[in-house]
């Protein structure tokens, strides 16, 4: 399997489809029940964000006139494709490219981020935020 396939390892088994998304509709219709899922799930599986040249995560502003920032992540290629049209990252005037990513590699580079504010999970879609404090818990 491509790691272009790769969405999920669980138990060292590698799965393409995306658990987190569906928990996270369950969880945006009202089931606030599957939240300790989704934390669960974050722990599991590979996220994708869009990398610059130097590998550092393309970012977006967490509050207007802020120097506060949300790093955008997505739950697999077809959420990630949709993403970065519908946020304009394709637009960008420097290179960029899908970086496959575990929330740990995340939770380290926002460690060294002093103004590393949260994730949010499809933000086009489903725009679920996991703020640096609960990344911190995860």
């Amino acid at each position: 399997m491509k790691i272009n396939d790769l969405t999920r390892i669980n138990n060292g088994e590698i799965v393409k489809e995306s658990e987190l998304k569906d928990k996270i509709d369950e969880f945006l219709q009202g089931n606030v029940d599957v939240e300790s899922e989704i934390y669960k799930l974050l722990q599991e599986e590979v996220l994708i964000l869009l990398v610059n040249e130097s590998d550092d995560p393309i970012s977006i502003e967490a509050y207007k006139n802020s120097k506060k920032f949300i790093i955008p992540v997505f739950t697999d290629l077809e959420e990630f494709n949709a993403g970065i049209i519908k946020l304009n990252f394709n637009k960008l005037n420097f290179k960029t490219k899908a970086f496959y990513a575990t929330l740990e590699v995340i939770k380290e580079y926002g460690k060294n981020q002093e103004n590393f504010e949260a994730i949010t999970i499809n933000p086009h879609f489903q725009n679920y935020l996991v703020n640096k404090k609960q990344c911190d818990l995860l």
